[in-house]
């Protein structure tokens, strides 16, 4: 991270950080649980897939299961950032929503906007040492970027008969 200061790393050309975190924060999502007005929860998304040309306007968000749980009855919205996102907070509906104690992940789709998805690594190509950069919404507060390295990879991969836990193979972060 040397050098975080100097004009590359401000944005004023392409190859600085930058222009990579402007396309990490585009795909990132803002939600907030409202039940009677009122927020009763809120957390991060990415963006994963939007709806295919010619269909009705969609984008699919990734999150926390958690951020649902007792809470049947809340009115679910999304805050996108970036420069292709739209002002203001879009209505979503949960359209899977996995165990909390075992796949803690939630899929929601909001329509009327279709948004281009983060791009994501294949697992195995990711490498003990590599930077990383995440966007968030820490507490469902202000914007935020962490950055850190990959602590942990598996010893074997999947394809070799290694899944090392149950839920296979996983890499970790110190971010």
């Amino acid at each position: 991270v040397a050098g975080c200061a100097s004009p590359a790393a401000r944005g004023t050309d392409s190859t600085g950080r930058h222009p990579v975190i402007d396309r990490i924060v585009s795909t990132a999502a803002k939600i907030v649980v409202e039940r009677s007005g009122e927020r009763v929860a809120s957390g991060s998304g990415v963006v994963v897939a939007s709806s295919a040309p010619g269909e009705e306007p969609a984008t699919f968000v990734l999150t926390a299961a958690h951020l649902f749980q007792g809470k049947p009855e809340a009115e679910i919205s999304v805050r996108f950032m970036g420069s292709a996102s739209r002002p203001g907070k879009l209505r979503a509906s949960i359209i899977h929503r996995g165990d909390v104690d075992s796949q803690d992940l939630a899929l929601l789709r909001v329509p009327g906007v279709a948004l281009a998805p983060a791009a994501l690594v294949n697992p195995t190509d990711v490498r003990l040492g590599e930077e990383i950069l995440i966007v968030g919404f820490p507490w469902g507060k202000r914007l935020a970027l962490f950055s850190g390295i990959v602590s942990q990879v598996p010893m074997e991969t999947a394809s070799e008969g290694g899944a090392e836990e149950r839920g296979g193979p996983s890499v970790m972060v110190d971010a």
